[in-house]
């Protein structure tokens, strides 16, 4: 006979997170882990949209999308509850309102405010130009005036860029 799965030894080195209760440290730690580059997050919120940098650009994301993430990553978790009779494991068990609140700590820690309209840095480079002299390319970023490309950053804050490469030559 089959024991039911909440009753099954799992593995000792299960995910350990902080309680349901602490959704900001948890959002900021599945950010750090799955949605984070050379310390850049790409992951994005502005004007009630969520969207993801791709590599040249920052494309539209569905919330739901993000939520398959956090279940997925919450699924198997475990965290430590401090009792009167000591330190309690317990599994995390992600409910549509644990989910719902990392969302919202995610959110938070992914806004861009509305004011800022691409093409625009969330953080700019030390010796980059501003934005607005920038052409997305499929290789790089083109700076209008020195001609220089530069590799796309996630810094830099634009929805499309078009299919073809700058040929220097050309």
């Amino acid at each position: 006979m089959t024991e039911p799965a909440q009753l099954r030894a799992l593995p000792d080195d299960r995910r350990r997170v902080a309680p349901p209760g602490d959704p900001l440290t948890n959002a900021r730690a599945f950010l750090t882990e799955h949605h984070t580059l050379d310390g850049h997050l790409l992951i994005a919120h502005q004007d009630g949209e969520w969207r993801r940098w791709t590599g040249r650009s920052w494309q539209l994301l569905d919330v739901e999308v993000l939520e398959r993430g956090l279940y997925d990553h919450f699924e198997d978790a475990r965290y430590t509850k401090t009792t009167a009779r000591g330190d309690v494991d317990n599994d995390f068990n992600p409910t549509k309102s644990t989910i719902a609140d990392l969302v919202h700590a995610i959110r938070a820690q992914a806004h861009i405010p509305a004011e800022l309209r691409p093409p625009a840095w969330t953080d700019q480079p030390d010796g980059t130009a501003p934005a607005h002299r920038y052409i997305p390319c499929r290789n790089g970023l083109l700076d209008m005036d020195t001609r220089k490309l530069i590799p796309h950053p996630p810094a830099f804050f634009n929805f499309q860029t078009p299919p073809f490469d700058h040929h220097p030559t050309a």
